[in-house]
C-alpha cells in the first residue's frame, strides 16, 4: 500500500494519517506493508503495526506524480493500493482488491463514502496514543460518492476520462503500472495526472474498472469546491492533457472556474493553443462561493454545477451586472 505526501509540520494532517494506519490494524487481511512519502524536513511520530511502515522522505516541491512514482518503485508487494491519507480502510477493502485483482487487470476503483464534520472525531489516549477508529459507527453516518456507480457485485467497466479514476482509493498491478510507462511527472494535480494514466490504460485494455466494496470512509476536511488554490495548476494541466487527448479535464473544475469569471476559453490563433485562459486571481468574494451546498460533503458534480450558477448568478445580479459576463470580482 502505497500513501501520498503529507507534510511533517501539518498536525491535523498528521492526525488523520494516525487514524488511516489504524484502520488498516483492523483488517481482515493485514497489508504487506505501508509506505508514506513525507515531502520537507522531519520525520512523522507513526503508530506501531504488526506490518512494515515505511517513511519516505521527498525534497521540498516534489509533484504528486512523482511522488506517486517514487511510492511505486518503493514497494515490494505485487498489487499497489494508492490510499489518501485522509482516508480509513474498512475491514474488507483489502481482501476486496485482492480478490477483484485475481478476476481481471487493471485500475481497479473501490468505493468511497464521505464523513460529514458530525462524525466522530478521534480522541487522544492519556500518554499521547490515539485512540483507535470506530469504523462501524463511522460507516453508518458517511455519506456516498455521488458521482461514482455503485454495483451490486463485480466489476463495471469505467470511463478513461478524469471520472473514470479518483485518487483517493484505487488499486493496480504493479507490472500493469510500469507498462504504462507509470505516472506522467508533468502534471502538476492529482486529478489530471490520474485522468492521463486513466486515458493510457484505456488504450491497453485495462482502463478503470469500479468494483464492488474496497470501501474507504474519507476524514472530514474543510476545502473549497472547486479547489481555487489550484487553479493555476489546473489550467496547466488542462492545457497539456488537451495537447495530448483532445479535451481538457478536469472538465467540472473548469466549468465551475468559468462560472465564477475565473477563467474564460481560449483565444484561437493566439498561438498558446491553450482550451482555457485566466482572466483574474480569486478574490475573498470568490473563496465565499465554494462552500459545498447544505447537507452535501461532497456534492455531485451536477449538484455543484447547478449550485454555484445560481449563486453566482444572484451574486452578479446584486452588483447590477449581466449575468454570466464574469465581470464582477
Amino acid at each position: 500500500m502505497a500513501g501520498d505526501a503529507y507534510a511533517a509540520q501539518d498536525s491535523r494532517a498528521v492526525q488523520a494519517l494516525e487514524q488511516a494506519l489504524l484502520s488498516l490494524r483492523l483488517s481482515a487481511r493485514p497489508p504487506r506493508e505501508v509506505i508514506v512519502a513525507v515531502v520537507g524536513d522531519g520525520r512523522l511520530r507513526l503508530p506501531q503495526a504488526s506490518f512494515p511502515i515505511r517513511q519516505i522522505r521527498l525534497p521540498e516541491g516534489t509533484g504528486p506524480m512523482a511522488i506517486r512514482n517514487t511510492l511505486a518503485r518503493e514497494a515490494e508487494g505485487d498489487l499497489l493500493l494508492f490510499l489518501d491519507p485522509q482516508c480509513l480502510a474498512t475491514a474488507t477493502m483489502l481482501d476486496d482488491y485482492a480478490a477483484a485483482a485475481a478476476r481481471q487487470r487493471g485500475i481497479l476503483v473501490g468505493e468511497i463514502d464521505f464523513l460529514p464534520p458530525t462524525a466522530q472525531k478521534p480522541d487522544r489516549r492519556r500518554g499521547g496514543g490515539t485512540m483507535m477508529p470506530d469504523l462501524a459507527t463511522l460507516a453508518q453516518e458517511a455519506q456516498p460518492h455521488p458521482d461514482r456507480p455503485n454495483p451490486a457485485a463485480g466489476p463495471v467497466a469505467g470511463g478513461g476520462d478524469a471520472a473514470g479514476l479518483w485518487g483517493a482509493n484505487w488499486a493496480v498491478r504493479a507490472a500493469d503500472l510500469q507498462m504504462l510507462g507509470g505516472f506522467d511527472e508533468r502534471y502538476r494535480t492529482l486529478s489530471v495526472g490520474e485522468a492521463d494514466l486513466a486515458r493510457r490504460a484505456v488504450q491497453h485494455g485495462i482502463g478503470p474498472r469500479w468494483i464492488a466494496g474496497a470501501k474507504a470512509l474519507h476524514q472530514y476536511r474543510a476545502r473549497p469546491l472547486p479547489p481555487l488554490e489550484q487553479l493555476d495548476a489546473l489550467l496547466a494541466d488542462a492545457a497539456q492533457f488537451h495537447a495530448r487527448w483532445g479535451e481538457a479535464a478536469p472538465e467540472r473544475w473548469l466549468r465551475a472556474f468559468a462560472l465564477m469569471g475565473l477563467i474564460a476559453p481560449g483565444r484561437p490563433g493566439d498561438g498558446s493553443g491553450a482550451p482555457w485562459r485566466k482572466l483574474r486571481e480569486p478574490t475573498e468574494a470568490d473563496l465565499a462561493l465554494t462552500n459545498p451546498p447544505e447537507g452535501q460533503v461532497w456534492p455531485s458534480s451536477t449538484q455543484l454545477i447547478d449550485w454555484l450558477e445560481d449563486r453566482t448568478v444572484v451574486r452578479l445580479d446584486s452588483r447590477g451586472a449581466r449575468p454570466g459576463s464574469g465581470s464582477a470580482a
